[in-house]
């Protein structure tokens, strides 16, 4: 019957609801945003089964006030215990693993051709522009 299981810690929901525009799934919204829980019963069933989870959690029916973070960032404690706002770290991991496969290529051609080059007295200009756009690609500050 269920395909996926997700945990929510209780700390970080906001509100179980039935989303206006489509009314076809029953949806929680977290401090994290908001993921769809069931698409299964009609519309009377899942606005039954929201109340039921709002009031099993002790949960407000209406949309939270303050703002929402947005799927891509984080809130995370410093090194001092502040809360602080980040981009989520799996992106930020992801971009920089990316970056670092487009640098290789070009900055192992520069290495290898920047010797080869010097000791023939060619081409330097051009393995210099090599190792300047592969430092470029490697040292952006994603």
């Amino acid at each position: 019957m269920f395909r996926t299981r997700t945990f929510f810690p209780k700390a970080h929901l906001l509100r179980f609801y039935v989303p206006r525009p489509s009314d076809t799934t029953l949806a929680v919204e977290t401090l994290g945003g908001a993921e769809t829980v069931s698409g299964n019963g009609d519309k009377a069933a899942r606005s039954e089964i929201a109340a039921a989870f709002n009031a099993e959690f002790q949960l407000s029916p209406a949309q939270p006030a303050h703002g929402i973070l947005p799927r891509s960032w984080r809130e995370l404690a410093s090194p001092e215990s502040q809360p602080i706002l980040v981009n989520d770290p799996v992106n930020r991991r992801r971009l920089a693993i990316a970056l670092w496969v487009i640098f290789a290529p070009p900055a192992l051609a520069a290495a290898y051709l920047l010797p080869v080059a010097w000791a023939q007295n060619t081409s330097v200009a051009l393995v210099v522009i090599i190792g300047a756009i592969a430092a470029l690609i490697g040292f952006h500050p994603a």
